[in-house]
């Protein structure tokens, strides 16, 4: 029985090959879903629409997109029978979103005789793998939450809203699981934050107004930093605030 490990990014994998944590293959999902465009047509319309998108904002060649994150995408699919699968990703939207996405292409897959688990990070470090220790991590992977052919269509069915723009009907979705899944609870709250925030809430777009008028642009490092301590839910890197502070300077 083959193992497979997904990863949401490359830090994670080089410090597992770096402390030989879990043996196996291993994927790595080089996107930022939660950014940009996602209604879609079909698969390879919405790969499109990720690299032209990609281009753009971030400067990435579409061919680069290809070897580096449809290949992958790719390994999912191409997933055998008979196989035991583990979702490694962290809490915030960020995360969530690839992982609704990972598990919408696994549900298209032959899962027949396969396995498939959920590797969360710690309670006290609910949104970073890069904040826990090695035996953290191997805790982590020990208390694996398994995921029954059901769950992961749920998940699947959270990517398609998702990509549908139904942000409210997400979060009404997460509480109906939240005894099984309460980071989906913080994950779409987040989403609808983000995208739809209330009349007595600023949106996190006016709250970097307020961080870029008080540190000015040329202080990106304390605006990143207080940003992601305003709104770690969000699971924000530094490319993603940087880019929503340039389109608040044009």
């Amino acid at each position: 029985m083959s193992t497979y490990h997904i990863l949401n990014g490359d830090s994670l994998l080089q410090y597992i090959n770096e402390h030989h944590l879990v043996k196996g293959e291993f994927i790595v999902l080089r996107e930022c879903l939660v950014d940009g465009p996602v209604q879609h047509e079909s698969i390879e319309d919405l790969f499109e629409k990720r690299a032209q998108f990609l281009a753009t904002a971030y400067g990435d060649s579409t061919m680069d997109y290809q070897a580096s994150s449809v290949s992958e995408f790719k390994k999912i699919s191409s997933i055998p029978p008979n196989s035991n699968i583990h979702l490694w990703f962290e809490e915030d939207l960020f995360c969530q979103v690839n992982l609704w996405f990972a598990c919408y292409l696994l549900s298209k897959t032959d899962l027949q005789g396969s396995s498939v688990y959920l590797v969360l990070p710690s309670k006290e470090h609910p949104y970073s793998f890069a904040s826990m220790q090695t035996e953290e991590l191997l805790n982590a992977y020990s208390n694996k939450l398994r995921l029954e052919l059901d769950d992961l269509h749920l998940l699947a069915n959270f990517w398609l809203e998702y990509a549908k723009g139904n942000y409210y009907l997400l979060h009404t979705l997460a509480t109906q699981v939240e005894e099984k899944f309460p980071f989906l609870l913080k994950a779409t709250k987040a989403n609808i934050v983000l995208h739809n925030p209330d009349e007595h809430s600023k949106s996190p777009t006016q709250t970097l107004k307020i961080m870029l008028d008080l540190h000015g642009a040329e202080n990106f490092g304390l605006i990143f930093q207080e940003f992601t301590r305003f709104y770690p839910e969000l699971g924000f890197g530094d490319l993603q605030v940087m880019r929503m502070l340039k389109e608040l300077q044009k």
